[in-house]
Formats: C-alpha cells, structure tokens, sequence
C-alpha cells in the first residue's frame, strides 16, 4: 500500500542528517538558543494512570467501519493495553514553510472515531499530533523561512486539538514530537506549552528523537518524551546477548542523563520491524522483498523488557504501531500483534501493571 509505505517511510529518513542535525544543535546551545533551567521550576503535574502502556494507533489501516474497529480494539486490548495513543496530523507545504495547514492530510478515519472506539474497548485514548509535509519529510528536517511565524501558526494548529482532548476528557497530551531542529528554539516552545495549558488541564510533554536528547526546556513539560529507536548492533540478526546489553546500556545512560529534571520517561513510540535489521536501524521500514525475521522482533521487544523491568523511572511505554494485523503490510512491518513479539510486550505490560 503507497499511503502505508510513505508514513512508515518518515523513520528511515532519520539517520540521514544525524551529524547536520547534532552540529546544529551544538551551535544553537553555543549561541545561546538553548535556554538555562529555570530557577523556579514549576512542579510537574501527576503522569496520569502511570505505568499504564499500550500502541500507538497505525490510523491508516483503519476503516470507518464501527463494528469491525472495536473488534480490532478488542484485539488490542486483549494484549494488556491499557492506553492507546492517536496521531492526529496536521501538514505544511514543505520543510521551509512557516504556516502549518497550508495542506490536507485525509486519513481514513478521524481521530476523535478512533478515540471513541478505543474507550469502548477499556483502553484510554490520547493524541499525538504529527506535521508532516505532502512528500512524507520528517519533522527534524523542518527548518522553516520565519521561525516566529511558524511557531504561530504551529500554535493556532495545536490548540484546537488540545480544546479537542480537553472536550474528550484526556488526560495527556504530546505538544510536538521529533522536531529536531525546531527543539533548539526552547523560549517558543515554553511560550507554546504555557498557551496549550490555557486550554488544556492534563499533562503536557513533548517528543525527542533517540539522537536528540540534549535539551533544557525539560522543567516546562511534565514528562521527557522520546522516539526511542535506538540501534541495538551493528550487525543483521545479532545475539540475544549483545541486544540484552545494549538495553542495559542505554536504561544507565537516560536515568542518569535526565536526572537532574525530576521528570518520568514517556518512550512515545518504541517499534521494531520484523526483519532482519531491526536491530540495527530499527526505524527503518522494509522494503517488500526483504525477508521476514519475526524472532528478531521479538528479541528486540524482550531486551526491552528486562532492562526495564520494574523501573518506575519509565512512566509510560507505547509500542508503534498497530492496525490491521491482519494486513499484508503488517506482515514486515512494526506490527506486533499475532506475532511471536506480542508476547513479550503483553508480559511488560503485565508486569508495569503490578508498579505502583
């Protein structure tokens, strides 16, 4: 399916412009971009329904067709989800464009469809709201010609959707998610979470890509979000041990990284395509003639789940992505569901469910 391979194309572009990207942050903090921690941080508000986890939602492959949705949700929930999170998309004509909804994005189903099935199933739905641009580009290469009037019209995009959240009685809300670039600006999006917060009463936080990480605006928000696709090898299809220690490896590095912050990790999107490099560019989709590696998968998912077995650090997991499992995308992709990985996700969430 072009629509599917397209979203799911975002992730491969990330490691394109990894040292673009990390230079450019260098020079953002070495300018002065990047604010100092405030000396009078607000204190974070409550993680609502803490260490409850689930999917993010793959929109596209969904119909609006209410019967066979809540028999997908069931299906969902069967796996021990207990949250399940939304895209809403919004788009911009390209990466230098300063105005957000200069264009359509037409998905099958809306997301207040999606949210309303999902409650009907027992799980508790929020949004993520992703821009994207007609051709797919990522968020991290947006690098639009007027800052201030894209972080205007950013704002004049995202507060209908907060009132949106707010209406439907959610209790969280992500604010951005993976603007790499954009992220160094951290005054604007102090300014763009104290407005959100006008309208919406719940937790707030945003998302950083896994190589993004070194940013001072963390006391403004109530969680620390991240796409945590981080490579776990170098090689296709390595051992169980080197991926077990990779995990072990990075749960040391972000507890200590974001400690001084006293604020819980959200990982926003944890996924890991069934195919051999899985582990090492997990956000890379595959092609349709790779082979298909579902014990990898799996492996990735169960490295997880022992390096961060127990942690009350991690205040929420949400594995992306989940749809159709049925479809024939599903078969390479993120999809977990009916695949030998659902069971170590459905035993962490199980487990998370003990934590208080």
């Amino acid at each position: 399916m072009l629509f599917y391979n397209f979203i799911m194309n975002t992730k491969p572009v990330r490691m394109m412009a990894q040292t673009v990207l990390s230079n450019m942050v260098l020079l953002g903090a070495l300018s002065g971009a990047l604010s100092p921690p405030s000396a009078h941080a607000r204190s974070p508000i409550p993680i609502p329904d803490i260490y409850e986890d689930g999917y993010v939602a793959a929109v596209w492959n969904f119909r609006n067709d209410e019967a066979k949705a809540l028999k997908t949700m069931k299906r969902i929930a069967a796996t021990g989800a207990k949250r399940f999170i939304i895209p809403y998309f919004g788009c911009q004509k390209d990466v230098t464009s300063s105005a957000v909804g200069t264009c359509e994005v037409k998905m099958p189903v809306t997301p207040a469809f999606l949210a309303k099935m999902a409650a009907l199933a027992g799980m508790k739905p929020s949004y993520l709201p992703l821009v994207i641009t007609p051709d797919w580009k990522w968020r991290g290469y947006f690098k639009p010609d007027d800052v201030d009037e894209w972080f205007k019209s950013y704002t004049g995009w995202l507060v209908p959707i907060a009132r949106e959240a707010q209406r439907l009685g959610m209790r969280e809300l992500v604010a951005g998610t993976e603007f790499s670039i954009l992220y160094k600006y951290e005054n604007k999006w102090r300014e763009l979470v104290r407005t959100l917060r006008k309208t919406f009463t719940g937790a707030i936080l945003v998302t950083v890509n896994w190589d993004d990480i070194n940013h001072n605006f963390w006391d403004e928000f109530d969680a620390i979000g991240m796409s945590a696709y981080f490579p776990l090898s170098r090689v296709d299809n390595p051992p169980q041990e080197e991926l077990d220690k990779a995990w072990r490896k990075k749960h040391r590095e972000l507890l200590k990284h974001f400690a001084k912050w006293q604020r819980p990790i959200e990982f926003t999107e944890v996924g890991y395509p069934s195919v051999p490099h899985a582990a090492r560019t997990p956000w890379a989709s595959p092609s349709k003639d790779s082979p298909q590696d579902l014990a990898l998968q799996a492996r990735c998912f169960e490295a997880f789940r022992k390096a961060w077995h127990g942690e009350k650090n991690l205040a929420r997991l949400t594995v992306w992505a989940t749809g159709d499992p049925s479809s024939q995308d599903a078969r390479l992709g993120f999809e977990t569901i009916g695949k030998p990985a659902e069971k170590s996700i459905s035993r962490f969430f199980e487990e998370r469910s003990h934590l208080r």
